[in-house]
């Protein structure tokens, strides 16, 4: 399955123009001082999600229900102009299909999950945004496969170009072949990246005149007329070269050897040039093959994006305030808003049996229950601690648990009650990141511990279904936490990121990784990160 092994961000506020990617692991920590920048890299995950879920002319919308950036403007780094997001994902690209009519059908469908065979391919994705002179935002996607780099320049629907590059493997990065493409045209913006992009050929109408018509296959076409002018110099079939090109797959480098001598099994002088160019050959026609499947790269990736980012479930770093009495309100809400001023109203969504389970859960691994009692038209949360004889209302337990509340609830909404809230729309299948902001605030430093606990613990359970959890934290003791469940062997040191944030001489982000060994002791971890 398509996925985006880690990201990062470019000219966005504090950030500098060096690349860095982060690993997206099960348990991502971001840690640093104020104002270095974590905050800014952890609220891209609710801004994607927000660019992901709107229809929008560019790939980013900065301001949404989520997270506020302004505008490009205000969000580029001082002296910069244009921002970037960078990506390396594992892509899944569909080999075994050409008929379009075929692929579309209904029957075809049915049978994909037999008859579908595809090429995994390790892909650098970058998409660039500019403010042109006419207040339009200028965006530059950038898709990198082993040596070929497709660059494509668009504004809104229109294609400025579309250059496809092959180097060398060396060092030098020399240019071998290009290809490249004009007027074309975006007909599906898709959720970040353009998904379809049509040319333009001349076709006559029913009267016969002739007009401009738009062609879903000029990359297709074009890739495939410059595959088939490299191979005739090596080849001695001429007739039906053309359909024999049809034949071959994309398939890894190393392979595509022997699937081209599949296509020629009987051509003598084709055997002879791929004996004295082993490695020129393969790797030329997986480069035109690779343009000719751009179409079905763009759609694998656009969907990565769109599965991991449209699954982020975002809490800000100061959440409501506790009130005494929640107006009762008949809605069913699946979901805690990221300032946590619905969580009465999600927990009230829950039925007795699930609201139990729900105060058993955060019994068993906080160490105190919560009820949600109804009074007349109103209802009021309660909370009883541990050897506390009974419930008393959350407005009068600290600003503490009216913080951590909301984060408990929506790490068990999407986890252990994922499946009997399937009646909610929400499916196994669905890949969930939580995102949080500082969950510590206001908590015991006991009550942080077990809180690193407990996301270990859950993390470790959630096996059914992609669950991932993103914190930016100063607790030195949730960060023990995790590692004590390390040696414990609730959850492997694999599954665990930690991201180091500090400002440079120049006053940009730089970012270190560290993490754990096998025995749960942190490594890389510079002395006194997170003392005094």
């Amino acid at each position: 399955m398509s996925h985006v092994n880690s990201f990062g961000v470019r000219n966005l506020r504090s950030f500098g123009a060096e690349t860095q990617l982060v690993p997206i692991k099960k348990i991502n920590i971001f840690v640093g001082r104020n104002s270095c920048g974590k905050s800014t890299f952890l609220r891209t995950y609710p801004l994607l999600r927000q660019s992901v879920e709107s229809n929008t002319r560019s790939p980013i919308l900065w301001y949404g229900s989520y997270v506020d950036f302004g505008d490009l403007t205000t969000a580029v780094h001082d002296g910069s102009t244009k921002i970037y997001f960078d990506f390396n994902c594992e892509l899944d690209i569909e080999t075994n299909y050409s008929d379009k009519y075929l692929y579309e059908s209904q029957f075809f469908n049915a049978l994909t999950s037999l008859t579908k065979e595809t090429l995994q391919v390790n892909t650098d994705i970058s998409i660039g945004l500019d403010l042109r002179t006419d207040k339009q935002v200028q965006s530059n996607s950038v898709i990198t496969i082993n040596n070929t780099e497709i660059v494509v320049n668009y504004c809104a629907g229109q294609v400025q170009d579309m250059v496809c590059t092959q180097y060398s493997q060396d060092s030098e990065k020399k240019q071998l072949n290009q290809l490249a493409f004009s007027n074309l045209y975006i007909t599906s913006k898709g959720s970040i990246l353009p998904t379809n992009i049509y040319g333009i050929k001349d076709s006559t109408d029913a009267q016969g005149n002739m007009v401009k018509q738009l062609d879903e296959e000029t990359i297709k076409k074009g890739a495939q007329q410059a595959l088939l002018s490299y191979l005739k110099k090596y080849t001695s079939t001429t007739k039906s070269l053309s359909q024999k090109l049809e034949q071959i797959k994309l398939v890894e480098i190393r392979k595509l050897g022997r699937e081209l001598t599949k296509i020629f099994p009987a051509d003598k002088k084709f055997h002879m040039h791929l004996k004295e160019l082993p490695n020129e050959i393969p790797e030329t026609v997986f480069f035109y093959l690779i343009i000719r499947n751009f179409p079905r790269i763009l759609t694998a990736a656009d969907k990565s994006f769109k599965g991991l980012f449209s699954g982020v479930r975002y809490l800000g770093p100061v959440r409501a305030s506790a009130e005494r009495f929640y107006r009762h309100q008949d809605l069913e809400i699946g979901e805690v808003d990221h300032k946590g001023e619905n969580l009465p109203m999600v927990i009230n969504s829950l039925d007795a049996r699930m609201k139990k389970n729900l105060s058993k859960w955060i019994s068993d691994n906080f160490g105190f229950e919560l009820e949600l009692e109804a009074s007349g038209l109103h209802y009021e949360l309660k909370i009883k601690e541990e050897h506390d004889a009974k419930f008393h209302n959350i407005s009068d337990m600290g600003f503490g648990y009216s913080q951590i509340l909301p984060v408990i609830v929506s790490i068990w909404l999407e986890t252990v009650g994922a499946v009997p809230r399937r009646h909610l729309g929400f499916t196994d299948a669905n890949s969930r990141t939580l995102v949080i902001e500082q969950p510590e605030l206001h908590l015991h430093p006991a009550l942080q511990y077990r809180f690193g606990l407990a996301i270990a613990k859950v993390v470790s359970l959630a096996t059914n279904f992609g669950f991932r959890i993103v914190i930016e934290t100063h607790s030195s003791q949730m960060i023990e936490a995790i590692g004590e469940s390390i040696r414990r062997g609730v959850i492997e040191d694999s599954d665990i990121s930690i991201a180091l944030f500090e400002k440079n001489k120049n006053d940009c982000t730089e970012i270190t990784m560290s993490g754990f060994d096998d025995e749960g002791y942190l490594m890389n971890w510079p002395a006194g990160f997170l003392s005094a």
